[in-house]
């Protein structure tokens, strides 16, 4: 199956942007996928902690998970989304991964049920190789969820982690509804920056209660590239190979590309230096150019826009059953997956590998419907 991914990026770190000749402006920051990766999620249920290990493509699409202890039955698949349960039906895991973020959540019908120590994360924030991690405990305080202090272990290139304590707060619809929030902010040396968010909640629906923890990990966000003269993208095409493009920006915002074409991978280039310029390469993939303004405070937009096929993502490395292949019917209430709890409004959906565009409307890892706010 083959979707089109659309990432607007002034810094599209997500597929190993570098950029020279220009001052990054972190006050106009853009979110950008990573390179594909694999993350570790941690949780407990029903007494006993599992593991969810999250594989990604380069667009950021899902294209498998693992769950261990394998207790679990897959019960639904379809593109960016695996639904689990237990046999008894009274507890569930749904596992999303789309736009660069990732997401697991996990369902009882007890809070006791999700409480417990050693929960946490663990994946390559930035792309560098090295694994950074996250540990926290979730506890049932007489029916009232908790979140202890995180505590982040960084990986050598991930320069800050900013914890956020645990926020309680109420439900919308049920005022005896509670939740618990936390959050760690990971950046790099050269700006970058992603979040790991923590929820519980505890509400009740027609008088059966539900218990939810979810993690959800945000895509990359990266600062815009500003100033005139020459800069440089690369990244990574849908086949894993490197591409690089040369480009110089002058004051009203020309952009000249001056990479050669015939380079591998070959491209061509459309469009008018002024009203930027359009880098198509063989394989499908675009990237098109174009800025404005004057000096050092030019602004660089980059639109990369992805052609990968994308199939159904393998469950513990092996294809899913067909029988759980088709829609959105694990009844958890996604209303089209199209907010991803890092509070950018994306308004994306599960189909489209990793797609955004100016202001970033473009999912993240979809939303679970945790209900209660800080």
């Amino acid at each position: 199956m083959r979707k089109s991914a659309l990432i607007t990026a002034s810094a599209f770190i997500g597929l190993a942007s570098l950029v020279a000749g220009g001052t990054a402006a972190s006050a106009s920051s853009v979110h950008a996928p990573k390179v594909a990766g694999a993350s570790s999620f941690t949780l407990n249920l029903l007494g006993a902690p599992i593991t969810v290990d999250v594989t990604t493509g380069v667009d950021g699409s899902l294209t498998n998970v693992n769950v261990d202890p394998t207790v679990l039955v897959a019960t639904a698949a379809r593109i960016n989304k695996v639904s689990f349960s237990n046999v008894a039906g009274t507890a569930s895991v749904t596992v999303r991964a789309n736009h660069g973020g990732q997401s697991v959540t996990i369902r009882s019908t007890s809070l006791a049920d999700l409480a417990g120590t050693a929960n946490g994360w663990k994946g390559d924030v930035f792309g560098s190789g090295e694994d950074t991690s996250v540990a926290f405990d979730i506890s049932d305080v007489a029916g009232e969820p908790t979140i202890s202090l995180p505590v982040c272990t960084p990986a050598a290139d991930v320069t800050s982690c900013v914890v956020v304590p645990a926020v309680v707060g109420h439900d919308d619809d049920d005022d005896e509804g509670s939740s618990a929030s936390a959050s760690v902010s990971f950046a790099n040396v050269a700006g970058a920056t992603r979040t790991l968010r923590i929820r519980v909640g505890m509400h009740s629906d027609d008088g059966v209660s539900q218990a939810v923890v979810r993690m959800s990990l945000s895509r990359v966000t990266e600062a815009a590239i500003t100033g005139v003269g020459a800069h440089v993208w690369t990244g990574v095409l849908c086949d894993g190979s490197t591409a690089t493009i040369n480009y110089d920006v002058a004051d009203g915002g020309a952009v000249t590309v001056t990479s050669d074409p015939a380079s591998v991978p070959a491209f061509t280039v459309k469009g008018h230096e002024r009203d930027g310029v359009k880098v198509m390469f063989a394989s499908g993939e675009q990237v098109r150019i174009s800025a404005r303004g004057t000096g050092v405070t030019a602004q660089v937009r980059l639109e990369v826009r992805l052609r990968c096929p994308q199939d159904l993502p393998t469950i513990n490395s092996i294809a899913p059953d067909p029988s759980i292949v088709s829609g959105d019917d694990d009844g958890d209430d996604d209303h089209g997956d199209q907010s991803d709890d890092d509070g950018d409004d994306d308004h994306g959906s599960d189909h489209g590998g990793d797609r955004g565009g100016r202001g970033d409307r473009g999912g993240n890892g979809g939303s679970d419907d945790v209900k209660g706010h800080g």
